[in-house]
C-alpha cells in the first residue's frame, strides 16, 4: 500500500486536466500490475503455493494517492486517518447502494449530498483548510463533476483552482436543494444557478468565458469555424448558429417520428442537410447549393412541381421554395392537403421577385 501510494504517478495528480494523459495512465497502470505482481509473490513465499484464497486473494482498496506538494508532505498518522475517512466513506456508499438494491429504491440526491457533506466534516478534523483544498481538488465528486463539463477546455492549475473556489460552495447548496417542487424550492434551484453562472463568468473573465462557451456548444463552434473559413463579418456567426440550432432540433423531430419509415427518415434528414447547407451559404455569402430535386413530369420546369415526401409540412416546402403556403394552396385547387400521399405531385408557383433597391437620394 505504501508503494502504491510514493510510487505511483497517476493522472488524478494533474487534478486540473478534464483528459487525462494516456502516456501517465499506460506507465501508472503497468507499476500497478508489477506491485501486484511482486505481493503475489511475497504472499506465496511467506505462506506457501495455497495462500491464494477468496479470503486472501481480495483487490487492494482504493486509496488516495497524497502525493505532491501539500498532501505528500502530510505525517504518517495523518496519512492513515486520512484513508481510514475515504475507507469509511466509501463503506457508507455501498452500504447505501445495497440498501436501495434490496429495497428496489432510487437513489435519493440530498442524501448522497449528505454522506458527502458528512465525509468533508471528517477530513476537516485532520486535514488544514489548505490540505483540504488540495484534496477536494483532486477526489471530491464536485471537482470530477467540474472537469467533466470543462472538457475540451484546456485550463491552467491556477485557473482550475480559481473556479473550484467560487463554484465548490454553490454547486454543494445546489446539491442539497436537489429536489422539491414547491415554488419556494425551485425559485431558490433557479436563483443558485444564476449566482453559479455569475460566478464561472467573473472567475474566467469575458475572453476566457466565450472560449469556455465555444468549447461546449458544438454549434456555436462550428459556427464560428465556418465563418471563419468563409471570411464572413463576425455577425455571419449568429445567424449560422441560429441555423445549426434549427437543424438539429428537425433532425431530433425526424429520428422520434415513429411514423417514418427508415428510408423515409433518411429522405427527410438529407433534404434538411441540404437545407441547412443552402442557409448557411447565403448567411455567409456563398452562392447557394441547388437542391437536386426527384425527376419531373416533361413540360414542366424543376421549380413547378414538387414529389412530396412523407412527414414534410407545406410551410418546409414553402420556405424552400421562398413561397407563401397560401400561394401552393392556390396553385393545388384539387389537392387535399391532409392526405398527401408519398410522391404526390404538388405545383409549386413562381416565387415573387425581390423588391428593387431604393434609389439614392
Amino acid at each position: 500500500a505504501k508503494k502504491r501510494s510514493n510510487d505511483v504517478v497517476t493522472a488524478e495528480q494533474q487534478w486540473w486536466r478534464a483528459e487525462p494523459d494516456p502516456n501517465t495512465d499506460a506507465a501508472a497502470a503497468a507499476k500497478v500490475q508489477a506491485l501486484e505482481t511482486e505481493r503475489r509473490a511475497l504472499l506465496a513465499t511467506l505462506l506457501g503455493s495455497n495462500w491464494d484464497t477468496p479470503e486472501t486473494n481480495q483487490a487492494p482498496r482504493t486509496m488516495a494517492a497524497l502525493t505532491g506538494p501539500v498532501l505528500g508532505e502530510l505525517s504518517p498518522e495523518t496519512k492513515q486517518a486520512v484513508q481510514e475517512i475515504s475507507a469509511r466513506s466509501q463503506q457508507r456508499g455501498a452500504a447505501y447502494l445495497e440498501s436501495l438494491r434490496k429495497d428496489g429504491k432510487e437513489q435519493d440526491p440530498i442524501e448522497v449530498a449528505r454522506m458527502r457533506q458528512q465525509t468533508r466534516e471528517e477530513l476537516a478534523k485532520v486535514l488544514t483548510p489548505p490540505q483540504l483544498e488540495e484534496f477536494l481538488l483532486r477526489y471530491s465528486s464536485n471537482a470530477s463533476a467540474l472537469r467533466k463539463d470543462l472538457r475540451g477546455f484546456e485550463l491552467s492549475p491556477d485557473e482550475f483552482r480559481n473556479l473550484f473556489r467560487a463554484l465548490d460552495p454553490i454547486d454543494q447548496q445546489l446539491q442539497l436543494n436537489y429536489t422539491g417542487v414547491d415554488a419556494t424550492s425551485v425559485q431558490q434551484r433557479a436563483m443558485l444557478q444564476k449566482q453559479r453562472d455569475d460566478a464561472l463568468r467573473l472567475a474566467l473573465g469575458p475572453d476566457r468565458y466565450r472560449e469556455y462557451q465555444l468549447a461546449r456548444d458544438s454549434a456555436l463552434r462550428e459556427a464560428v469555424t465556418a465563418a471563419q473559413q468563409a471570411g464572413a463579418p463576425s455577425q455571419a456567426v449568429q445567424t449560422v448558429y441560429q441555423i445549426n440550432q434549427a437543424v438539429a432540433q428537425e433532425q431530433q423531430r425526424i429520428q422520434n417520428d415513429a411514423t417514418l419509415t427508415p428510408d423515409e427518415k433518411a429522405a427527410q434528414l438529407a433534404a434538411v442537410n441540404q437545407e441547412q447547407k443552402s442557409a448557411r451559404d447565403r448567411a455567409l455569402g456563398l452562392t447557394a447549393a441547388v437542391p437536386q430535386l426527384p425527376p419531373q413530369p416533361p413540360g414542366l420546369s424543376p421549380s413547378q412541381v414538387y414529389s412530396y415526401r412523407p412527414g414534410e409540412t407545406v410551410d418546409q416546402i414553402a420556405n424552400r421554395y421562398g413561397v407563401s403556403s397560401t400561394a401552393i394552396f392556390n396553385a393545388n385547387p384539387t389537392v387535399d392537403f391532409n392526405v398527401l400521399q408519398r410522391g404526390q405531385q404538388i405545383n409549386i408557383p413562381p416565387s415573387p421577385a425581390p423588391p428593387a433597391p431604393p434609389t439614392p437620394p
